[in-house]
């Protein structure tokens, strides 16, 4: 190994780079490098946590505001990191209300990180969405500029393929697409990704597969006695959960390189472990520096995945469709509250990892929960459900509930086929101090947690969020 590496060591083998956490024994050990404030700053991360089809709106907001706050049913699972979360309501992004009826989803997914009107022509009219704009700012910083993940839905959408499959966008016309067999988010992330391989080569690889460990065996040997206790407790904490990870990959038929997604995945009994490898994958990228943005996606708007995990045979978005029955309203609650607690499981994991500053890796980070779409039923887009966690170095202000004035837009309903009869449409040109923030509003302010200052973004905004007031 190098010693120009200095702190942000890495081993190697065989084509495979293995990325190391931060390591301060490095530091004074390995040809005398010294910590600088430009090597020990601490990196700022993004992540966006999506969840398909809304939630259940009236049973989503807590009925007070501050610090304080009352716990809706559906966010009681937040009780563990609530002090670590930050909690918005009120907020709108009407660029995702379709230009015409029908397509809510599609137009939905096309805004959400865009924050720009799909006009149903397979072409999103913003350069880059948001998490390509943050990248842009911190790279060349780390290995891969953006990490997209996913898991594969039911095929089903109001809307062409590429905008309903995929939020990140490098291009108007250039998607992002997310990586949906953690085998490949793997290798990508630590032995290297071949887009071209056949199915052949693949099969070929699997059976001659080695551990990425065992690949760098000789350099972790060198590296050992070089290190600290503390580090030495570090490095075996962070190889250990590479080697979980591998291990699940390789003996989980589900989940291995090699296996083909059904076509139609009506039975989630493995949806749970894949929702939880993802985390994984995602802790380990973090906490290895490998990337500081990712996309994650627990699937696509108007997706049909069922949850009879949780007693729940028919599809997500029927149920989100619930018309006032009550017995689909449960359903719907039940599903919104098993995803913020799965939410809840990723915050501990990234709360449990120490950044290079001392501090955990989530205060580093913001992780930001939300859906295309406000409420199942109405389609609507505004109150946006919101969920940051992660403080994202101090720009944030956690543990507590902030909600906005609705303004006019609060009035408004998106008036297609399945909303109320009689709904009151928003009226053209609508000025925007006539409105609530617009989601614009909070990735300006993200930008400006990492050096970028404007006042607006896509179609939208006015000025950045105060997320600390």
């Amino acid at each position: 190994m190098s010693r120009r590496f200095g702190r942000r060591a890495f081993l190697g083998g065989a084509s495979v780079i293995l990325g190391l956490p931060f390591l301060p024994s490095l530091d004074h050990r390995w040809g005398g490098v010294r910590r600088t404030a430009a090597a020990t700053a601490s990196p700022k991360r993004f992540l966006l946590y999506y969840v398909p089809n809304g939630v259940y709106l009236p049973a989503w907001n807590p009925t007070t505001t501050g610090p304080d706050y009352v716990a809706s049913p559906i966010l009681t699972p937040l009780a563990p990191v609530r002090d670590d979360v930050l909690v918005l309501g009120g907020i709108q992004n009407y660029p995702g209300v379709p230009p015409t009826t029908n397509g809510a989803h599609a137009g939905g997914s096309g805004a959400l990180l865009t924050c720009m009107k799909y006009m149903k022509n397979n072409v999103i009219n913003q350069v880059k969405s948001i998490d390509q704009v943050i990248a842009d700012t911190i790279a060349p910083a780390t290995k891969l500029k953006t990490l997209e993940l996913g898991i594969t839905d039911v095929p089903n959408g109001d809307g062409p393929d590429i905008i309903s499959l995929n939020l990140s966008w490098t291009g108007p016309t250039t998607p992002a697409p997310p990586i949906v067999k953690p085998s490949v988010a793997f290798d990508r992330l630590f032995q290297g990704y071949d887009p071209t391989a056949t199915q052949a080569e693949i099969a070929r690889r699997n059976v001659y597969r080695t551990s990425v460990l065992d690949v760098v065996q000789k350099d972790l040997q060198g590296l050992s006695p070089r290190l600290g206790t503390t580090d030495k407790m570090r490095l075996d904490e962070y190889l250990t959960s590479v080697r979980a990870v591998e291990t699940q990959i390789q003996t989980n038929p589900a989940l291995g390189g090699s296996c083909k997604v059904p076509a139609r995945p009506m039975d989630p009994m493995d949806f749970p472990s894949q929702v939880a490898i993802n985390h994984q994958l995602i802790s380990l990228a973090f906490q290895c520096d490998i990337t500081r943005v990712i996309t994650f996606m627990h699937g696509h708007g108007l997706g049909g995945r069922s949850f009879p995990f949780l007693g729940i045979n028919d599809n997500g978005h029927t149920i989100s469709h619930n018309g006032g029955d009550p017995v689909k309203i449960a359903q719907e609650k039940t599903i919104d509250t098993w995803r913020v607690g799965q939410f809840v499981a990723l915050v501990q994991m990234l709360k449990a990892l120490t950044d290079v500053d001392g501090n955990s890796v989530l205060s580093n980070t913001v992780v930001y929960y939300t859906s295309e779409i406000s409420n199942g039923q109405t389609h609507d887009q505004h109150n946006k459900p919101i969920l940051l966690a992660g403080q994202l170095g101090g720009a944030i202000k956690t543990g507590r509930y902030v909600e906005y004035p609705p303004g006019i837009m609060g009035q408004f309903l998106i008036c297609n086929e399945f909303s109320k009869a009689g709904c009151n449409p928003a009226p053209a040109g609508m000025p925007p101090d006539t409105m609530a923030p617009a989601l614009a509003d909070l990735y300006t302010a993200f930008l400006k947690a990492f050096g970028v200052n404007q006042t607006t973004f896509g179609q939208a905004g006015t000025a950045p969020l105060d997320l600390t007031a």
